[in-house]
């Protein structure tokens, strides 16, 4: 069942938008319903804002953004990436037990995918600029413990050399 409803888009999009399908041969709500039907096929399953922000302590969201920068932002909030930064700074690898290693040789490869998949979403948009620099920093840094973590033999493998 169809219904008749009132949507305010750009007249010059959807002028456009008709003449290109009338140009195909199709009908323009027909493929308006299509094209609905694929946006909420694609995000029914899309965690809310909400989800996102739950990690966050303090979260500055600019209100003018789309709502995919939203999402980009309540990432990086959740994220943290200062938090992070400061974290790893304090990690001494020379001194660290092997249980403790063992949690950052898993936890630190996660990290940087995170920061990495933040850091695309930021420059895609073009907006952020100082939330990428710390994002790039905290990819270093974790990288950088990463492999100092790796390199390092347990006492069990310096025996039996």
């Amino acid at each position: 069942m169809r219904r008749y409803i009132h949507i305010y888009i750009d007249y010059i999009i959807y002028r456009k938008f008709a003449s290109l399908c009338k140009f195909l041969g199709i009908n323009v709500c027909d493929t308006l319903e299509r094209l609905l039907k694929q946006f909420i096929e694609q995000h029914k399953d899309q965690a809310p804002l909400d989800f996102y922000l739950s990690d966050a302590k303090e979260v500055r969201i600019n209100l003018n953004l789309t709502q995919n920068n939203y999402l980009i932002l309540a990432h990086i909030a959740r994220l943290d990436p200062q938090k992070w930064l400061d974290d790893l700074s304090s990690l001494d690898v020379d001194s660290m037990h092997p249980k403790q290693a063992e949690f950052w040789k898993q936890k630190l490869p996660e990290l940087i995918l995170e920061a990495n998949r933040a850091l695309e979403e930021i420059r895609l948009t073009g907006q952020g600029e100082e939330y990428a620099e710390m994002l790039q920093d905290l990819i270093t840094k974790a990288s950088e413990l990463l492999q100092k973590i790796l390199r390092k033999k347990t006492r069990r493998e310096l025996i039996h050399a």
